[in-house]
């Protein structure tokens, strides 16, 4: 744990950066309130979003800290030592850890350029390099806990490898159409969501399915989503799409997935994200110098020897992820229905 002043001076910092943001935020509420220029209040939407994000970031960062001072003041700080890591923390701490690469492109389209939609492609060589984990992580960054609606179809299913008709049935379902709907009637049903909440789709396993299943899926899918989005207002909320790889197949396959976003080129195939690969020492011992704060003391006495535990997991994310768990008093498995949502 921290010291006291340390703790104390970082609450100082943080305040002030609190009292920034929302002078900023106040102001960009009253120019939402005055604009009438569509584009621009979609931007100032997006934009209020996000302060509203981060000050709600640093208030949860203060009470932690509020907590950690109190225990001092108290004299019983040597008793958080001993108690298991909260898991809304250890979640919080857990997000922060490896897959810069991939969270770089995917912010630079949806966050950093604005755009409402999305379609992306997560892969891996082996199905515990986390690409579900990514997916969750990527998507409710964004979405965060506003209303949302979450399509999974997976394509593991023997039903669904290679019955095209029975994925498009089982989409219809899940947006409550008629199961003979056509690929038309399903995008006009996505679209319908779409204006009144985030639109969330994952179709898992798409390595088990075959090549025609998947091209058919992004032509008649997502680039008629492209194709209609482009002709509606923009939207507050987001339309993302994931397709996770669990054998580092599908990239291989004659798609033509885009692996870099530039504002003015106007691509209607999926992003391919970069290839998940295991986490490195460096990547271990920088997210624990930079999380040491939110983790028990026992973790950061003898850094290189956390990081020597973890690296026994060789890197691999979902392992590695898995021994944190254990390292802080918690049980990976008993939080996995609650941390994936997709």
């Amino acid at each position: 744990m921290p010291s006291l002043r340390r703790l104390e001076k970082k609450q100082e910092d943080l305040e002030e950066t609190y009292e920034k943001l929302r002078k900023r935020l106040k102001r960009l509420r009253n120019s939402y309130a005055i604009e009438t220029d569509t584009a621009e209040k979609f931007k100032l939407e997006e934009d209020i979003e996000e302060y509203e994000e981060k000050l709600e970031e640093i208030e949860e960062e203060l009470d932690e800290i509020d907590e950690k001072i109190n225990n001092y003041q108290r004299g019983n700080h040597s008793q958080a030592i001993k108690k298991p890591q909260n898991v809304d923390t250890l979640h919080k701490v857990l997000l922060k850890l490896g897959y810069w690469q991939q969270q770089q492109l995917f912010e630079k389209i949806v966050r950093t350029h604005q755009e409402s939609h999305g379609a992306f492609l997560i892969h891996g060589n082996y199905h515990n390099y986390g690409q579900g984990w990514l997916a969750n992580r990527l998507a409710f960054k964004v979405a965060q806990d506003l209303v949302y609606k979450k399509i999974v179809i997976d394509l593991h299913r023997r039903s669904l490898r290679t019955d095209m008709s029975s994925i498009w049935e089982e989409f219809a379902g899940r947006i409550s159409l008629a199961e003979e709907s056509s690929p038309g009637e399903i995008v006009t049903g996505i679209l319908k969501l779409w204006q009144s909440q985030h639109v969330l789709i994952c179709f898992n396993n798409v390595d088990e399915s075959i090549e025609e299943n998947l091209r058919d899926l992004i032509d008649n899918l997502w680039t008629l989503l492209v194709q209609k989005i482009s002709q509606h207002q923009p939207s507050k909320f987001k339309l993302l799409i994931f397709f996770l790889d669990y054998q580092g197949l599908v990239r291989s396959w004659n798609i033509g997935f885009v692996t870099d976003y530039q504002p003015d080129f106007k691509t209607r195939l999926p992003f391919e994200l970069p290839e998940i690969i295991p986490f490195g020492r460096e990547t271990i011992r920088t997210w624990l110098d930079h999380q040491e704060d939110y983790l028990p003391e026992t973790l950061s006495l003898d850094k290189e020897q956390t990081v020597k535990i973890l690296l026994a997991k060789k890197g691999i994310p979902e392992p590695t992820f898995r021994k944190i768990c254990e390292l802080c008093g918690c049980n990976w498995y008993d939080q996995e229905e609650k941390w994936f949502r997709l």
